[in-house]
């Protein structure tokens, strides 16, 4: 069966139904058939893209899996409301614990949400002083800067799913997601995404990971922002937290 509508969390999760990664904040969907055959419909990068209607404890997760879902969220939730500024004005720990701090007095996040992410201050420090952390805020001051951006983007079914069968031309499948970051900054539009799995291996090795991982995944992001914009997608960044650098991803056809 097909669904009409599906998440980008859905899609990615099963490009990686196997890998033992630091899930990502997991976002519910709805599903419905487009045509009644309950067979599962394969995608040619070995994608089984058949959905049920679930919850995320019903999903075969297993506790720990649950639990790096959890901090992926928590992760994002902190570099989405970083005082990016005052951070890099004085890139130290000290800076990043006092606005840890004053996150969870503003009951931004839990006391036991801020000894979790005690640890990864190091971290957040290492991509405070990055280059893309400088690029980011000067594409903030000109308004051309968006963050958690959510969309809705609305495909041919037969570009997600070629196997399938009975097709009609007009048959569209939605998509849905929430972009971490995009910016236009010198009239050209940079896609940013976080990620935070524990990858080991050569830098050559990473890359291939990543690529493996995230390519449908950015792919559909630069599609929506593309179509939003009319202007193409040149960059399109995984700033990775635990390896605490920046990686660029190739732009991949559809196929």
């Amino acid at each position: 069966r097909i669904p009409a509508k599906i998440t980008i969390s859905d899609l990615k999760r099963r490009e990686d139904i196997l890998a033992e990664s630091d899930q990502e904040a997991e976002t519910d969907f709805t599903c419905s058939n487009l045509q009644s055959a309950p067979t599962a419909v394969t995608d040619p990068r070995g994608i089984n893209l058949t959905l049920h209607h679930t919850i995320l404890g019903e999903r075969g997760f297993g506790a720990d899996e649950i639990k790096g879902a959890a901090l992926g969220t928590l992760l994002h939730t902190f570099l989405r409301y970083i005082d990016l500024p005052a951070a890099r004005q004085s890139a130290g720990i000290t800076e990043l614990d006092r606005q840890l701090q004053e996150m969870a007095k503003l009951n931004m996040i839990s006391q036991e949400e801020k000894i979790r992410l005690g640890p990864f201050l190091p971290d957040m420090l290492a991509f405070v002083k990055s280059d893309l952390a400088a690029e980011m805020l000067e594409a903030s001051g000109s308004g051309l800067y968006f963050v958690e951006m959510p969309f809705t983007l609305a495909l041919p079914v037969a570009e997600l799913y070629p196997k399938a069968a009975n097709l009609a031309g007009e048959d569209r499948v939605l998509i849905q997601g929430i972009i971490d970051c995009w910016y236009e900054r010198q009239g050209q539009i940079t896609l940013v995404d976080f990620k935070s799995d524990y990858l080991d291996g050569t830098e050559a090795e990473v890359i291939s990971i990543l690529e493996s991982r995230y390519s449908l995944q950015l792919n559909l992001y630069a599609r929506a922002l593309e179509t939003i914009t009319g202007k193409p997608v040149l960059k399109r960044l995984i700033w990775h937290i635990r390896r605490r650098r920046t990686y660029w991803l190739e732009p991949r056809p559809f196929k």
